[in-house]
């Protein structure tokens, strides 16, 4: 057992079973991941693995945060792990549901029993999907301008009362080839290098309403490295233009392992 998971162990086993604390929002973290050909681009270590270390990394510190101060008895957390649109393949669809973790459902010993769990869902799941995907070649991809434009995530990643969070891990480029692709002069509801390379393109924003959520782009990865400044740019502005203040989300490249954890602590704060 690693040091990580026995502090962890430390943590639950004095937890208080009537905390008295101040209360706080509790974190409502949404993963969504992108299926695509991205999968398969030369890096080192390949994409799988980050992703899979990302995951890992941020379920890490929403077990800390949840059980600190004792606030674990009481904690209404909750953490999951998406595809969207939803895979038509039962066995990703299966494994998925286990990533889904509410902690509002259960009772202190479950909690702690889920928490535990954690480490080792997640990588199996993950590691079983993934490679899945990665022998198959049906490459799912992810829907992310649909998941913001057309408000699902209001329904799947943002609650009441909340401190709502959508990690979204993709190489940057947006576009799903089942949802009707739309343009309007140069703006597009896809995000491809083709559109890139045209003068003053951007996002469709087709809402300005998107609010109490904060989102995080992680692992943005152009083919060609002089379009990183236009992508990023275009996704600031597509975000700004549903409603986001720039404070509320940020875009980050492809890193080193070390660094990218860097970004996520100082975005999530806690």
């Amino acid at each position: 057992m690693g040091i990580c998971s026995i502090v962890f162990l430390i943590c639950l086993s004095s937890c208080n079973p009537d905390p008295v604390q101040k209360e706080e929002s509790p974190l409502n973290i949404t993963i969504l991941l992108d299926l695509s050909d991205r999968l398969i681009y030369n890096q080192n270590p390949d994409q799988k693995d980050r992703d899979i270390a990302i995951v890992k990394y941020i379920a890490q510190k929403f077990k800390k945060e949840t059980v600190k101060d004792g606030k674990l008895p009481i904690s209404q957390n909750k953490f999951r792990v998406i595809f969207y649109p939803t895979p038509k393949r039962n066995d990703i669809a299966l494994i998925s549901r286990n990533l889904d973790i509410d902690l509002s459902k259960y009772s202190p010993k479950e909690k702690k029993e889920k928490l535990l769990a954690m480490d080792t869902v997640i990588t199996d799941g993950l590691n079983a999907i993934y490679d899945k995907t990665l022998d198959q070649k049906k490459w799912t991809g992810c829907d992310i301008w649909g998941y913001f434009s057309e408000k699902k995530v209001d329904a799947y990643s943002i609650e009441d009362d909340c401190r709502n969070i959508v990690v979204v891990l993709t190489d940057g480029y947006l576009y799903d080839k089942f949802n009707q692709q739309k343009a309007d002069g140069n703006m597009y509801s896809y995000l491809l290098p083709q559109t890139l390379a045209i003068d003053g393109s951007g996002l469709i924003v087709k809402r300005t309403n998107l609010a109490n959520v904060e989102v995080l782009v992680l692992e943005v990865n152009p083919k060609d490295p002089q379009h990183l400044p236009k992508m990023k740019t275009i996704l600031g502005n597509w975000f700004e233009g549903m409603g986001l203040p720039s404070d509320a989300y940020f875009v980050a490249e492809t890193a080193m392992p070390n660094m990218t954890e860097t970004i996520i602590d100082n975005f999530l704060s806690f």
